[in-house]
């Protein structure tokens, strides 16, 4: 089969549930080609010698200069064998935001110039990837099939900036959605997508992470405590929580560590922090890490701490990589972080310290029999509903049952 994969960025490494998805594609046979809407900023692109598809990937972003764009529209307007469809897409009552800046227009030319309306299916990546997608449907452009996978931001960000009716187009399109969990495909049912076009579909684990098994006395003994987090350092993810939780544990005399993976804006507020509660000792803050180092990392330590203050929709895949290696986990009651975790964890009463610390102490109290009970369950959770391979034939079977 001919499968196109329109993403919002090309490829870069941290995107490990795509980077999963393309290549069990590519490792069942079919014919895949990425189209990608921008690039990340100084961020390196994934490559793959195994997989020529990531380095053929194209990009179709329109000029940031308003006069190059301008002056590629006027061409492309006169190359394009769309001419009344492109006048129609400037319809502002009939395609909403897709009209602002001439997304439409130019996503119209850029792949019709590529020849990219050929494909057997279109999986394209977050809703208003797929809004663009429904827009070139409506416009009669577009006539194969396409499926549309929201993570949470596309819909935890851009619904309350823009209501409901920025989704208008998708949902008319009839063709399915794919939530990363099912809280975020109640949020969906909630602005009107139908049950019989919405699904759940879960962001598949990097096998990497499933082999050798991790060991099965890891809870047996935690001392010291290993804790972990590995995350964009950003407000949201609640780490000041964690470490302000750490801080009364030490109080208690509990000796720990706790390992930080990530980068992001908050990351000196959060060593700031940690030094300001007497912490620099048992607080390390590691950066962005590759994939086998984060597993090495995760080898090593007892409790996953994930204590997001806003609610992001989807199951985190770092929580899934926790799990997969036998870790326990503590996170809030945000999002899909209650349907992963289940019995495999606990989660924090309210968004304090206190609760965090209670989680945290509720672990330590757990006799090891249990904690060993909760680590298996834990793993076969992850290796029963995130298996790449069958995920993706769920998938291609439920796109194969939407007509073109």
């Amino acid at each position: 089969m001919r499968i196109s994969l329109w993403v919002p960025n090309l490829i870069v490494p941290l995107e490990t549930y795509m980077i999963t998805q393309i290549r069990d594609l590519c490792d069942q046979g079919h014919e895949l080609r990425i189209i990608a809407f921008g690039r990340l900023k100084g961020m390196p692109l994934y490559r793959d010698e195994n997989y020529p598809v990531f380095e053929q990937a194209l990009n179709i972003a329109p000029p940031t200069n308003d006069l190059k764009k301008a002056w590629a529209m006027l061409m492309g307007f006169f190359k394009s064998r769309h001419k009344k469809k492109l006048l129609n897409s400037l319809n502002g009552k009939r395609f909403g935001r897709l009209t602002h800046k001439f997304y439409l227009s130019w996503y119209l030319m850029a792949l019709e110039a590529h020849d990219s309306f050929g494909e057997d299916l279109i999986l394209c990546h977050f809703g208003h990837i797929g809004n663009v997608a429904a827009g070139l449907h409506k416009l009669g452009c577009l006539k194969t099939r396409f499926a549309t996978f929201f993570h949470g931001f596309d819909f935890h960000r851009l619904v309350p900036r823009y209501g409901a009716a920025f989704y208008k187009l998708l949902r008319e399109s009839g063709f399915p959605v794919f939530a990363a969990s099912s809280h975020l495909k109640s949020g969906l049912r909630d602005i009107g997508f139908t049950e019989e076009s919405t699904f759940v579909h879960n962001m598949a684990l990097n096998p990497l992470f499933f082999n050798p098994p991790p060991p099965e006395d890891k809870h047996w003994r935690p001392r010291p405590l290993k804790l972990i987090t590995v995350a964009r350092l950003e407000k949201i993810k609640g780490l000041h929580l964690a470490i302000r939780a750490l801080a009364l544990l030490h109080k208690e005399g509990v000796a720990f560590e706790y390992a930080i993976i990530g980068d992001g804006a908050e990351k000196e507020a959060l060593k700031s922090l940690a030094r300001e509660e007497g912490l620099s000792g048992s607080v390390r803050f590691l950066g962005a890490l590759t994939s086998p180092k984060i597993k090495r990392h995760l080898d090593h330590s007892h409790l996953f701490l994930l204590p997001s203050i806003i609610d992001e929709g989807g199951n985190p895949l770092v929580l899934q990589e926790a799990l997969a290696r036998g870790l326990l986990a503590i996170g809030s009651k945000r999002g899909g972080i209650p349907e992963l975790i289940g019995e495999c964890g606990w989660l924090m009463d309210d968004e304090t310290p206190g609760a965090l610390l209670k989680a945290i102490k509720a672990y330590l109290e757990t006799p090891a029999e249990e904690r060993a009970r909760r680590q298996r369950d834990g793993q076969r959770k992850i290796r029963e509903s995130f298996n790449i391979r069958a995920l993706n034939r769920d998938l291609l079977r439920i796109c194969l049952r939407f007509p073109a």
